[in-house]
């Protein structure tokens, strides 16, 4: 019996420790990798559910009657030829348009108070043209604050519209080098010589300042061109008109006038006509590039014009709005166009609608 007992306690210990052994026995490679792979698929499920309902709210924002909303911040032909793009886009899409107009000529005080008024409305974008060539980022951070997208086709480059909180869409020209062509094209048929004026805008305007600049730096290498005079029109048409008139009665001989804006290319065509000297060739370049500055270069009473193209501009700024609302990879857009210089020689090619006005 003795003996029987020490037996029987080994063959328990022996059938303990298999029983063990087998619970805890080494897990192989092809089992970690079923487990690992079981996990992942669980991730990529779980992923793919935040994917599906990521595209779900993708598609209800694409299916929502979106309201844009526009500041028009000045009633001048080039504000409204720009104006024109946004009402393009939103009418060809389906967008509904809200839209404020400035009482006061491109005043910033009332664009900010008419932009507060787009927020507080809660349209879904935002777009408006930079005055002074300054955005004013309180208008982005208050509307961004709401969930609205800002956006804004502008000429003028600004520091503040690389910011991180600058527009979502900046689509933007450069007047420098807009004017800058433009300068050395006049250069070109003065042959390098000649007098010329300058009737700038404010010097405080960036865009007015860019443009100024950019013709001081070319006739730098044209010493023979004289600068007559250079005066601060203030964007005004009258003020304008007086200016060139009297430029008429101290100068006899004018070769050529530069104008930074349209309304004091034609005032200067009128103070010409009326002093009396439309036989003395001046000729007039200016900026801007609209409907009827092109008929003027068409009729041969104007030599050229740098055509900023703001309808495009603006219908590519709202464009870029809508796309961020109701594309899940759009990302922020700052986009540069190139300003071209349209004169006799090459307009017909970009515009051939003008030939039938076409004056030799």
């Amino acid at each position: 019996m003795k003996k029987i007992l020490p037996l029987c306690l080994i063959i328990v210990f022996v059938l303990m420790f298999a029983i063990t052994g087998t619970s805890c026995k080494t897990t192989t490679a092809a089992e970690t990798a079923a487990a690992e792979t079981t996990a992942a698929a669980a991730e990529t499920t779980a992923a793919a559910a935040e994917t599906t309902a990521a595209a779900a709210e993708t598609t209800a924002a694409a299916g929502k009657k979106l309201r844009f909303g526009y500041n028009n911040a000045a009633s001048s032909e080039i504000f409204m030829v720009c104006m024109q793009g946004f009402i393009n886009y939103c009418d060809e899409n389906g967008i509904e348009k809200v839209i404020t107009q400035n009482q006061k000529e491109a005043d910033v005080t009332e664009q900010f108070e008419n932009c507060a008024s787009l927020i507080a409305q809660g349209v879904d974008a935002i777009e408006f043209v930079v005055l002074d060539g300054k955005i004013d980022l309180t208008t982005v951070e208050n509307a961004r604050a709401a969930g609205i997208k800002v956006g804004t086709p502008t000429s003028s480059v600004d520091a503040a519209m690389f910011a991180p909180n600058a527009p979502d869409v900046v689509i933007q020209g450069n007047d420098y080098v807009g004017a800058y062509a433009e300068a050395e094209y006049m250069a070109k048929v003065l042959g390098g010589k000649g007098n010329i004026c300058i009737l700038m805008g404010p010097p405080g305007v960036k865009a007015a300042k860019d443009r100024k600049d950019a013709y001081d730096a070319v006739l730098v290498n044209y010493p023979d061109i004289k600068l007559l005079s250079a005066m601060d029109c203030g964007y005004e048409t009258q003020k304008s008109f007086d200016i060139v008139a009297d430029w008429l009665t101290k100068y006899p001989e004018i070769d050529a006038m530069f104008t930074l804006f349209d309304p004091g290319t034609f005032a200067a065509m009128e103070a010409i006509k009326e002093a009396g000297r439309e036989n003395d060739n001046i000729m007039l370049f200016d900026f801007d590039g609209i409907q009827r500055q092109f008929e003027a270069i068409a009729k041969n009473q104007l030599q050229a014009t740098v055509w900023q193209n703001f309808t495009n501009m603006s219908y590519l700024c709202t464009q870029n709005l809508h796309r961020l609302l109701t594309w899940p990879t759009a990302q922020r857009v700052h986009a540069q166009v190139e300003f071209i210089v349209i004169t006799r020689d090459n307009l017909l090619d970009y515009l051939p609608e003008y030939k039938e006005l076409w004056v030799d």
